[in-house]
């Protein structure tokens, strides 16, 4: 089954993509925070990847993204 992120309320969803080899590492950052978000691979040769989060939780994603150690790109903050 293919998730379409983009067909989800914007809240709910942050698009990025990171090197290929850092997804996994995005991984455990995410499991290690509490579940502020869940990492899902949307295409791991590009390393695409979406973060399911909720509203009460997206500010603090982003905030731990902006100072993420790796390279990474936010596509979508899918902001409403």
């Amino acid at each position: 089954m293919r998730i379409d992120p983009l067909s989800h309320d914007p809240r709910f969803r942050i698009l990025l993509e990171v090197y290929p080899h850092d997804i996994d590492f995005l991984n455990r950052v995410l499991e290690a925070t509490d579940g502020l978000g869940l990492v899902t691979t949307l295409d791991r040769r590009l390393g695409r990847v979406v973060i399911w989060v909720t509203p009460d939780t997206r500010a603090e994603v982003i905030t731990l993204l902006d100072s993420f150690p790796r390279t990474i790109k936010i596509i979508d903050q899918g902001t409403v």
